[in-house]
């Protein structure tokens, strides 16, 4: 283990200490870390530190050598604090979807909306140009399936 005053990193000694140094046999087993640091084959257990001092268990977690993971969770024997409880701020376990509505600028309302008018008032124009000259050769001989219809 390296000497802080030598310049290296406190977290990096911690580390060290944790990965090389530490080794022991506990309730479940063999304590052993990895190189990251996290108890190879741990099981952990979720619970509630209730007021009397007890802890009333909601779940677990386990990792296996080969990082499969199995876990489970009670999701209705969670105490949430009265704090959360009273702002309806109890913790989501999946991810937040957020529906925000989509507006379109005003100015590109007002243009498409212009464009429109002014297709539309071209559409018509032209409709009422057809009907008046429709007795036109040109146009008869370009349009003859609308004349029929006119």
């Amino acid at each position: 283990v390296g000497d802080v005053n030598e310049g290296e990193d406190f977290i990096d000694i911690i580390h060290g200490i944790i990965i090389n140094d530490i080794n022991f046999y506990g309730p479940s087993g063999n304590v052993v870390f990895d190189e990251s640091g996290d108890r190879t084959n741990g099981l952990y257990s979720f619970g509630n530190a209730l007021s009397d001092g007890s802890v009333k268990s909601f779940g677990y977690f386990y990792q296996d050598e080969n990082k499969n993971i199995y876990h489970q969770i009670n999701k209705s024997n969670i105490i949430w604090p009265q704090s959360f409880m009273d702002r309806n701020a109890i913790p989501r376990s999946g991810p937040l979807v957020v529906v925000t509505p989509v507006s379109v600028p005003t100015p590109v309302s007002i243009a498409v909306f212009t464009f429109a008018a002014l297709s539309s008032i071209i559409a018509f124009v032209c409709i009422i140009l057809l009907i008046y000259y429709r007795e036109n050769l040109i146009i008869r001989g370009g349009s003859w399936r609308l004349n029929i219809l006119i």
